[in-house]
Parts: structure tokens; sequence; C-alpha cells
């Protein structure tokens, strides 16, 4: 179980420090800069970490799988009628938290 544990963790940090190392940067000076890190400070911790990194994950997902998969998605994305609040990155994002769990539960029980 610890095994599992570490390895589920260490996949984090290592999606999590990718997400840290690649993206743009754009920085603020004088002022700007104090009341944009109070803005970012306002917000939730799911919003200001989870919600990137999720996104992150999900599109470096989407690039991989096919156009037909991602446009299969979006239509029941749409069909649900979830387009406001969810896109595709979310969704794949989510569905390999699922699956990453899921297997860490399945070795769990094995174990």
């Amino acid at each position: 179980m610890t095994i599992i544990f570490g390895i589920v963790s260490l996949s984090c940090a290592g999606f999590v420090l990718l997400w840290a190392l690649s993206g743009s940067r754009q920085a603020a000076e004088g002022p700007e800069l104090a009341n944009t890190h109070k803005k970012e400070l306002q917000t939730s911790g799911l919003q200001r970490v989870m919600l990137p990194v999720l996104s992150k994950l999900g599109r470096h997902i989407a690039r991989m799988l096919p156009p037909g998969r991602i446009q299969a998605l979006r239509r029941r994305i749409v069909l649900g009628g979830k387009q406001m609040t969810w896109n595709v990155e979310k969704a794949m994002a989510l569905k390999a938290l699922g699956a990453a769990v899921g297997v860490a539960a399945a070795f769990a029980l094995l174990s």
C-alpha cells in the first residue's frame, strides 16, 4: 500500500513539475504586481492550484488523442448542457485522474 501511494505521489509530483516548468509567464511591474498578488490570494486554493494542473494535464492528454475522439467528447459535453462550465481538457483530466485512482484502488485491494 505504501509503495502504491508513493508511486501515485511521484506521478502527481511529476505532472505538477512539468506544469510549473512549462507555459508562459507574464511579469507585472510596480504596484500592479501587488494588486495582482492580492487578487490571486483571494481566490480559493482549488482555483489557484488544482484547476490549472488539471487543465494542463487535460491539454497534454487531448493532444495525444485522435481528433474524432475529442469531437465526440465535446459533443457529449454540449448534449449534457455543460458547455459553459466544462471543456474537453477538464473532462480528459478528470478521466485520467479517475483511472489513476481506480488503478491505485485495485492494487490496494489486491495486496
